[in-house]
């Protein structure tokens, strides 16, 4: 017995240890950062994503003709990069360039099953629980007056942010402020399902639930939405435990209604804030001319909302659509949705809605790979089904 015990510990050590390099190209391939200059950020996010690419490249791929789908759907969709570029040119258009060719290769990598894709997905997990866990401890530590800035201790050149209220504060774990960690940890979540098509119940509980710690709007709306449909879609948890798990996230909700929390949320709303006011005139201004965004956008240096538009507070739909137009949004967008509803019906579609929303780049590598997962995961079900 003791003999068995030390083989599956020795194993474990060997696989974390395989995955930690991993793990680490993927945190700094896909959480934002900042340093003093804004390229060198961007640069270092290009090589790590360019380091994925070469891993994923490595070895055969198998482009047989039942994955011409797949192959047939990137040559579609990239007719409407090159038109961006026409209309206006960024430097910005080869960190896209990146994007496609890292969510073509992943995609590839998942059609194949490679050994490869399996340790990502690992990987993936790792950077999940790793956010949960940090975040728990700097809540915890800083109640006691210490504050353990991991976000920092990962990227020594970027500055965290947070926020402390009278009866709450606002942290962020590894991520450089709390509406980041809400976002990115959804979005993150939402990757790891369509990779291992299910919904892991206990994992969704704990995402949904850090979510809800960040108190910020997203955090608590969003994080109760997942921990919920976590619960409701688990296939091994009681219906009275389904109940009371429900019933704790929702009390968890009611009781950051409580002192200056309602008097933060009541600002927070009421858009005057600075992201909230970035909102409003970015939806203005797109509001004024979307009938000239319905085919195609304005390209990599659009001219509306100067300042907002460029940035993620004004959501990933309205970025899409601004740089590629409209109708680049729904052949992104019909993939997720519809491997979605082929995973878990209307409940995944309530689940991946929010994505709409999230505060990701237009040209942020999560997203590309979250769409890639989407339609690699149809193309293999089709060919599964004949």
């Amino acid at each position: 017995m003791y003999s068995i015990a030390s083989k599956i510990s020795l194993l474990n050590c060997i696989k974390f240890f395989k995955i930690m390099p991993f793990s680490i190209i993927l945190i700094y391939a896909l959480i934002p950062f900042e340093s003093s200059n804004p390229r060198d950020a961007l640069l270092i996010r290009c090589i790590a994503a360019s380091i994925l690419i070469t891993i994923l490249c490595w070895g055969r791929l198998n482009i047989s003709k039942k994955y011409v789908r797949y192959v047939n759907y990137f040559i579609i969709i990239s007719p409407f990069i090159l038109i961006a570029v026409v209309n206006s040119f960024s430097l910005k258009f080869f960190i896209v360039l990146i994007s496609f060719i890292l969510a073509y290769v992943w995609g590839l990598n998942l059609l194949n099953s490679t050994k490869k894709s399996g340790v990502i997905i690992d990987a993936l997990k790792v950077i999940i629980y790793a956010s949960i866990i940090t975040l728990l401890i700097q809540i915890l530590t800083f109640r006691f007056g210490y504050f353990i800035n991991f976000h920092e201790i990962l990227f020594p050149w970027s500055s965290v942010r947070f926020e402390e209220h009278l009866s709450f504060s606002r942290l962020g774990g590894l991520y450089i402020e709390p509406g980041t960690y809400a976002n990115w940890v959804y979005a993150l979540f939402v990757f790891l399902i369509f990779s291992i098509r299910r919904i892991p119940a206990m994992l969704g509980c704990l995402v949904g639930l850090s979510m809800i710690f960040t108190i910020s709007v997203w955090g608590i709306l969003v994080g109760s939405l997942v921990a919920m449909l976590a619960v409701i879609t688990a296939k091994n948890v009681h219906l009275v435990g389904k109940i009371f798990a429900i019933v704790l996230v929702l009390m968890v909700f009611m009781y950051f209604f409580t002192g200056d929390i309602e008097t933060y949320f009541a600002t927070k709303m009421s858009f005057v804030t600075g992201s909230g006011n970035a909102k409003i005139i970015a939806y203005s201004e797109v509001k004024a001319i979307w009938q000239e965004l319905i085919f195609f956008g304005e390209g990599f240096d659009p001219l509306i909302a100067s300042g907002h538009i460029s940035i993620q507070d004004a959501g990933i739909v309205v970025n899409l659509t601004v740089v590629y137009g409209f109708l680049f949004v729904l052949l992104l967008f019909f993939p997720i949705y519809f491997y979605a509803y082929k995973l878990g019906g209307f409940l995944n579609i309530i689940l991946v809605t929010p994505l709409l929303a999230t505060k990701l780049f237009y040209w942020d590598f999560l997203f590309y790979l979250i769409f890639a997962t989407a339609l690699s995961g149809l193309v293999k079900s089709r060919n599964i089904e004949k």
